[in-house]
């Protein structure tokens, strides 16, 4: 079978390209049709607001500019065939291990209309060897390909009705200028065609790398399996700073740092882990990749909902404090609500107390019975836990909301155990999300929890993809509670 390759048409924002800690994102890799030994660089925009051109092995650079306006560019970059690649990782130079290579800044300082040859090819890593037996994508993580991307692919590459897709392929794992594909034989692709990026990974992690942790990093050649999607457990996607899920760094003492960047944890100052009450992190590959991949499962579970929502205008979530108003014959305490709902806008900031006493009330005003199922979410620990749910009704298997009806948890049975809250005196605040998953038909939860991969190193995760227990049939929503918790006085003491 001879040895085809897919160039990637791809549109991106202008924004991106400089100071990109992956390099030059969303680029186009085109294969070099002459024997010159430098490379030519075009960027053209969709509203024809500039032009520039770099042309020739040793010629200068032209740029007609009349108004760089444009919001979105088309990047072409064209790379020699006979261009040596590096056999190692090593051959990319002092300190090129594979994880610089995969992470190959573009000097902020360059403006977009000014780039040059020189300041794009800065650095340039290693351009691997094609094999005779396989199809790949002359676009990799510098351009901002990740596994399991999915591209339609095409015969030109202008997009017209003429020009129908020949098939759909997807992204199995990435090298630094190259992807390869999965692909079938039987689509008989032309030597050159060309890809349209058509999907992303669902599951994947949006990060950001500091070059103070590229510095302080054990070297490990699993750094660039991890970027190129032979790690099954992690999809990295390397972003821009402001909006990366997660930042990669050290601290003074040169251990790994994770600054996540959701928003309640920003605002109360506990973004960083791991948090004081644990152990540092050695930037090792096996420990931080036991983080991400943590954090991966943990940041999927709790942002997901469905794009239809079926049940958002019929579910209410509240949650009360309670008081104990007298005792069952065993001694329980029976509980009931002693505020009025502290859940009015999603979130709510208390003084966490183990002698406060805490419960929900699930309204289900659907016309249907709903199963329920409650997970709490811990940012400073990463961990997931499922909140238990006694059955009262023997005949029931699982937790229903009756329609027109509703379901407390913490309160209401002898059964059940409130929610109790104590912030660690090593910390100011602590953050509690519980999120309640409801779904016509039961469903097994099992594999969302996970223990936090800062307790004894490595989380316990059930299963080595992260996995989405719901079926697609079935109708579903999600609904979630922020608790803020500050430090009490009294307990500090």
């Amino acid at each position: 079978m001879k040895l085809s390759s897919v160039v990637a048409i791809l549109t991106f924002s202008a924004s991106m390209v400089v100071g990109s800690p992956a390099g030059i994102p969303q680029t186009l890799q085109k294969r070099c049709k002459t024997e010159r030994q430098g490379c030519s660089i075009f960027f053209d925009d969709c509203c024809d607001g500039y032009r520039c051109l770099s042309g020739g092995s040793r010629g200068s650079g032209e740029c007609v500019k009349r108004r760089c306006i444009s919001t979105h560019v088309e990047l072409k970059l064209t790379c020699p065939a006979d261009r040596k690649p590096c056999e190692t990782v090593t051959d990319c130079g002092e300190r090129r291990d594979g994880w610089r290579c995969q992470l190959l800044p573009l000097p902020k300082s360059a403006g977009i209309c000014d780039i040059t040859r020189t300041t794009c090819c800065e650095n340039v890593g290693c351009i691997p060897k094609g094999q005779s037996n396989e199809f790949y994508l002359q676009a990799g993580l510098a351009q901002g390909i990740t596994p399991r991307s999915r591209f339609t692919i095409h015969e030109a590459n202008i997009i017209s009705p003429k020009n129908i897709p020949i098939g759909t392929v997807e992204v199995d794992k990435v090298d630094t200028f190259v992807a390869h594909l999965k692909i079938s034989n039987t689509l008989n692709l032309p030597t050159i065609c060309y890809g349209r990026q058509v999907g992303r990974p669902e599951r994947a992690l949006d990060i950001y790398v500091t070059e103070e942790f590229v510095d302080a990093a054990e070297p490990s050649e699993a750094w660039a399996e991890v970027f190129s999607g032979d790690e099954e457990q992690l999809v990295l996607r390397p972003v821009e700073r402001d909006i990366a899920t997660v930042v990669l760094s050290v601290n003074a003492e040169k251990q790994a740092t994770f600054t996540l960047n959701h928003p309640a944890c920003v605002r109360y100052g506990i973004q960083t882990l791991p948090a004081p009450c644990f152990s540092p992190i050695p930037p090792s590959c096996s420990r931080v990749i036991s983080v991400l991949t943590a954090l991966l499962q943990w940041n999927w579970h709790l942002c997901r909902v469905p794009d239809s929502r079926p049940f958002q205008k019929d579910i209410d979530l509240e949650f009360y404090k309670l008081q104990v108003t007298d005792y069952s014959a065993d001694g329980s305490p029976i509980l009931t609500p002693n505020s009025p709902n502290l859940n009015e806008h999603g979130e709510f900031s208390f003084v966490a107390s183990l002698d406060d006493y805490y419960g929900l009330r699930i309204i289900n005003r659907s016309t249907q019975d709903l199963y329920a199922d409650l997970f709490i979410f811990s940012p400073s620990t990463l961990a997931i836990d499922q909140k238990s749910i006694p059955i009262v009704d023997p005949a029931l298997l699982h937790p229903i909301i009756p329609k027109n009806g509703h379901l407390t948890i913490g309160y209401g049975s002898e059964l059940e155990i409130p929610f109790m809250f104590l912030v660690d005196p090593t910390m100011g605040y602590d953050i509690t999300i519980l999120k309640l998953f409801v779904s016509s038909a039961p469903v097994n939860f099992q594999s969302l929890k996970q223990s936090s991969p800062f307790e004894g190193g490595r989380s316990l995760i059930s299963s080595n993809k992260v996995q989405d227990p719901i079926n697609k049939k079935d109708l579903w929503d999600a609904f979630t509670i922020t608790l803020i918790q500050k430090q009490d006085p009294k307990e500090k003491e």
